[in-house]
């Protein structure tokens, strides 16, 4: 496996999980899963 260094986006995310990306947003918002945003393009 290769070594990820800085940020995915939710799509890139989800292709290497094999998920779809609503899955990882509906993980995050549920509080399973810890999500890390980019400082510059956090939430609006």
């Amino acid at each position: 496996m290769n070594k990820l260094d800085g940020y995915l986006r939710i799509q890139e995310a989800a292709e290497y999980l094999g998920v779809a990306p609503n899955t990882l947003r509906n993980l995050g918002r549920d509080g399973k899963i810890t999500e890390h945003r980019h400082p510059r393009f956090g939430r609006w």
